[in-house]
């Protein structure tokens, strides 16, 4: 399960076909998000430095398992909304019939 931070920074990549990487390499929660697979690199650079190929990702895309965690927490978050919408709904009720029996029996 996704935390909202992790979900907020995973959700950014459903929107768009890629984000590239910046100078400083994935924040610590792209790289928890690349380490479970739910976003993967699609396009490469490479440098050459004192003599040394070195080849590195410049932009990551979302995967289907990443898009699988949006939607199974976006699910539990609509579950959870409306068990609140479900105590609020009968609280109110039960409000509302103490008050229509206190009426009724004066």
């Amino acid at each position: 399960m996704l935390t909202k931070e992790q979900y907020q920074t995973l959700r950014r990549y459903r929107d768009t076909p890629y984000i590239q990487v910046s100078q400083s390499g994935l924040s610590s929660r792209e790289q928890y998000l690349a380490d479970q697979g739910y976003i993967e690199p699609v396009d490469f650079g490479a440098d050459e430095i004192g003599g040394v190929l070195q080849i590195f990702t410049k932009a990551y895309r979302i995967t289907q398992p990443g898009r699988a965690a949006l939607a199974e927490y976006e699910q539990r978050r609509r579950e959870r909304w409306f068990q609140v919408f479900l105590v609020v709904l009968g609280a109110a009720l039960g409000l509302a019939l103490d008050r229509l029996i206190c009426y009724l029996l004066g």
